[in-house]
C-alpha cells in the first residue's frame, strides 16, 4: 500500500487485520527502518493503510484474502474532521468522443461543480459529447451486506472508495441485472459514479437495499453530500 511517500507492507497474513510495516521511501529508500512503532503520525498512518487495503476489492472467490469477512471501513473521524458537509455531489466532465467508460478518478479539470443529483443529470446533454463523474458521500445506516442498482444508464461504473460495485462498460452485461453487494462499515463512504453523456437517462437513478429489506430504496437528494474544507 502506498500512501504519499510511504509504503506499507505486510505478508503471511492470518487475518487480515495485522499491522504495516512503514517505510518512508524519500529517506528510506532501501526500506531499513520500519517506522511502525514510531508513535505519532505513523499510527494515523497505519489505520490509513490498514483501511485503505480493504477499501480498494471486494471479495473474490478465485483469489481469497484473510480478510474477506471484514465490512469495508467508513471514513474515519480524522478524514473529515477538518470538512464541512453540504448537500449535493462533485461532478466533472471531461470533453471526448469516448467508446468506453473512461476511468476519471485523479483528473482534475475546470468543469467541475457541485450540485445536487436530478438537477445536474437533467441538464448533462447540455454539456456536449464526453464523460461525466459524479462522487458523492453516503451514510450507511448500520454495518452490514448492502446491495446496489443502478436504473436509468446503460453503461457506466460505479464505485464505493476503490472498491468496483457495478461494471457496465461492456457488451455481455447489457443484459445483466445492474446489482453489485458490498460490505460496508456504519458511517460515510464516497460512492462514484461514472458515465459517457450519451448513455445518461433523465430516469438515472441508484437503490440500495440492506439484509432483510423487501424492496430497494433510493439514494435521493437529501442522503448526497460532498464535504468542503474550511
Amino acid at each position: 500500500v502506498h500512501l504519499e511517500h510511504y509504503k506499507g507492507v505486510r505478508t503471511h497474513l492470518k487475518t487480515g487485520e495485522e499491522p504495516f510495516e512503514i517505510y518512508d521511501l524519500q529517506q528510506d529508500p532501501k526500506e531499513r527502518n520500519n517506522l511502525y512503532s514510531a508513535g505519532g503520525e505513523f499510527e494515523k498512518i497505519q489505520t490509513q493503510m490498514l483501511a485503505t487495503a480493504l477499501r480498494g476489492r471486494r471479495p473474490n472467490a478465485t483469489a481469497p484474502r484473510p480478510y474477506d469477512q471484514l465490512p469495508v471501513p467508513a471514513l474515519k473521524p480524522f478524514e473529515v474532521e477538518s470538512e464541512q458537509k453540504s448537500r449535493g455531489l462533485s461532478f466533472k466532465w471531461v470533453g471526448g468522443d469516448f467508446s468506453y467508460t473512461p476511468d476519471l478518478r485523479g483528473v482534475i479539470t475546470q468543469n467541475q461543480q457541485v450540485s445536487d443529483w436530478s438537477q445536474f443529470f437533467a441538464n448533462a446533454k447540455s454539456l456536449g459529447a464526453g464523460a461525466i463523474e459524479g462522487l458523492g458521500h453516503w451514510f450507511a445506516p448500520k454495518t452490514g451486506i448492502y446491495r446496489f442498482r443502478v436504473r436509468g444508464l446503460e453503461r457506466g461504473f460505479v464505485r464505493i472508495h476503490d472498491a468496483a460495485i457495478l461494471d457496465m462498460d461492456f457488451p455481455e452485461s447489457f443484459q445483466q441485472d445492474r446489482i453489485g453487494s458490498i460490505h460496508l462499515e456504519e458511517g460515510w463512504h464516497p460512492l462514484r459514479l461514472t458515465t459517457r453523456v450519451q448513455d445518461l437517462s433523465s430516469g438515472l437513478i441508484i437503490e440500495y437495499k440492506q439484509a432483510g429489506d423487501q424492496d430497494f430504496w433510493p439514494i435521493s437528494d437529501e442522503q448526497w453530500f460532498v464535504f468542503e474544507r474550511d
